[in-house]
């Protein structure tokens, strides 16, 4: 079995074309490749005992070091993870997670209306293969 203690692993929604679009940005701005991206739904998750949807509005889990955050600051934590000058977001760490977390609730809430499902999983595209954990 995978030691994944020091990994930082960005879970997501597979069918959400959003999420699918986030991991692709991220993995390109991750230019030091310190992210790895697997599916909410994935065997990582399941080796990891992350629960697929956890809330109901939740899309994003982030594991980093043997801890897991959820919700908005899931999204901040992989934010600092990324370079300059993405890793500036992180200031919006300020902002009352009771805020921050009901914005997070709208999108998650919104996501598949507003952005519709992905057509397939960013899992199947050979070029970020390495960056992907099943």
């Amino acid at each position: 079995m995978q030691n994944f203690s020091n990994h930082r692993i960005v879970f997501y929604d597979g069918e959400c074309a959003l999420c699918n679009r986030t991991v692709s940005f991220l993995i390109k701005a991750d230019r030091k490749q310190k992210l790895k991206f697997a599916p909410l739904g994935g065997i990582t998750a399941k080796i990891l005992n992350i629960p697929e949807f956890a809330d109901v509005d939740a899309s994003v889990v982030f594991y980093n070091n043997e801890k897991v955050y959820y919700k908005s600051t899931a999204i901040l934590n992989i934010i600092r993870e990324l370079p300059f000058p993405w890793n500036l977001f992180y200031v919006f760490k300020i902002v009352p997670t009771f805020i921050r977390d009901y914005c997070y609730k709208v999108i998650g809430k919104n996501r598949y209306n507003w952005f519709g499902k992905a057509k397939s999983c960013i899992m199947n595209e050979s070029k970020y293969k390495g960056r992907l954990l099943d």
